[in-house]
């Protein structure tokens, strides 16, 4: 509600208009039918568009084997995104306040994270493919409720806070008020302030952790020049080089670390360690090279190129991707977390692609001798691209292409094709967007297709 009445405000003096966002997560019966209720009622109050979605966390969690919490979370943000796509808005705003981060930090703490996890929520973010911010970072809960009292506003409270078998909700009722009272009353500000230091020291630590990785090899990682590295910035290297290279987030733990680390030492012959996720790595007489979950033979074997419709969906099964063409406006958002990397979105030129009855574009892979437009007149074979973006040998034919003819539209991950860009803010545009999916994802969407 704070934020709501805050963005309202904000919206007058700054011209942008705000929508409100309900996700209906089917778990807690009536009380959850009132608290939609309740959003719908406030909204038509204060004259703001609203929309509430459903989902069936509890199914899902089944399904997927996920707790209930990470299994809510994913379905928000799947909701974020459907409604993003259909409004065109920019951001999710989100309510988290510095109560929140607090607990985060702890959180993190308890579960052994290191630097980056202890660094807690950022004002500005990207999650799940979804760009966020957080307004009331810096506010208290307590702050945001006097607020509240001010403006002789209501709001409802969820249950499920009150709930004691979830670790956040020990941390919130019961470690933070002991820590409080017998040890530090101040335990707050002091996590607030590791946060931030955490925040900018990450931030550094990221430029000299890619000096690091480059003169380590990039491509396949050599054993004397990583043994001259102090332990630190070597781990942050062995991470930063497998998140590159498309590992899972998930299997970037820090046991997957040590094992790398026990193997330092080997310099003759070969051997192969299990990452997870279907990956592997190979080090053989000081040479570190990963191999992709589909195997060493798919180093080799391209993938088939499949036709993308304009504008539309299309899922992409042999790929395990989705490919999303919508008509837009300028270029709003544009994610180009590096190339390769998933979720990612740029905006083309429309002039230059007109829609029409059938496949305009390809998806393809990498092919010897493509080029792509990097200049007025200039191109750049992607062989030096992959070298200079320090892209992994492994997954080089595995980074999709959007393709029109023998013209390279983009590069998944990064920016678009120079002669495709978008001539100014307001001209019409495509909007290009991809996402990796998992083996379920594709299954139910029927084994991929143009939609």
């Amino acid at each position: 509600m704070a934020l709501l009445h805050g963005l309202i405000r904000l919206s007058r003096r700054r011209d942008f208009n705000v929508l409100v966002l309900h996700l209906h997560h089917g778990l807690r019966g009536p009380e959850a039918d009132d608290d939609a209720r309740f959003v719908c009622l406030v909204s038509e109050r204060l004259g703001v568009p609203y929309v509430v979605g459903h989902a069936d966390v509890g199914a899902e969690a089944r399904s997927k084997g996920l707790s209930l919490e990470m299994a809510a979370r994913e379905a928000r943000y799947r909701f974020f995104r459907e409604m993003r796509e259909q409004h065109g808005f920019l951001k999710v705003a989100l309510a988290h306040t510095a109560d929140d981060q607090v607990e985060t930090v702890l959180l993190k703490l308890l579960r052994g994270a290191g630097p980056r996890g202890l660094a807690g929520m950022a004002v500005q973010a990207e999650v799940f493919g979804v760009p966020v911010v957080r307004p009331l970072l810096a506010v208290t809960r307590r702050g945001v409720e006097s607020y509240l009292h001010s403006l002789g506003e209501r709001w409802r409270e969820d249950r499920s806070n009150q709930d004691r078998t979830i670790l956040r909700n020990r941390i919130r009722h019961e470690l933070l008020p002991m820590l409080e009272r017998r040890y530090n009353p101040a335990i707050r500000d002091v996590c607030l302030r590791m946060a931030r230091i955490f925040q900018e020291e990450e931030r550094w630590l990221d430029g000299i952790t890619e000096r690091a990785l480059k003169r380590a090899g990039c491509d396949r990682l050599e054993s004397d020049r990583l043994a001259n590295m102090p332990l630190a910035l070597r781990r942050r290297v062995w991470r930063l080089w497998l998140q590159r290279a498309g590992v899972p987030e998930s299997v970037l733990d820090y046991g997957l670390i040590e094992r790398m680390e026990s193997r330092m030492g080997q310099r003759g012959g070969s051997g192969v360690i299990e990452v997870g996720g279907g990956w592997g790595l190979r080090i053989s007489y000081g040479m570190w090279e990963l191999i992709p979950p589909e195997g060493e033979e798919a180093l080799t074997r391209p993938l088939p190129a499949f036709p993308i419709r304009v504008p539309g969906e299309t899922v992409i099964s042999d790929w395990g991707i989705c490919v999303r063409v919508l008509p837009a406006r300028g270029y709003p958002d544009p994610i180009e977390p590096g190339l390769g990397r998933f979720p990612c979105r740029v905006y083309v030129n429309r002039a230059k692609l007109r829609a029409g009855r059938g496949a305009l574009l390809f998806l393809r892979g990498w092919r010897p001798g493509d080029r792509i437009a990097v200049g007025e007149g200039c191109t750049k074979k992607l062989q030096d691209v992959w070298t200079d973006a320090r892209i992994p040998r492994p997954v080089r034919s595995r980074i999709p292409l959007l393709v029109r003819g023998d013209s390279i539209l983009w590069i998944a991950g990064g920016p678009p094709a120079y002669d495709w860009r978008v001539a100014s803010s307001r001209a019409a545009s495509w909007s290009l967007e991809m996402e990796r999916l998992s083996k379920e994802s594709v299954a139910s969407r029927e084994g991929g297709g143009v939609k």
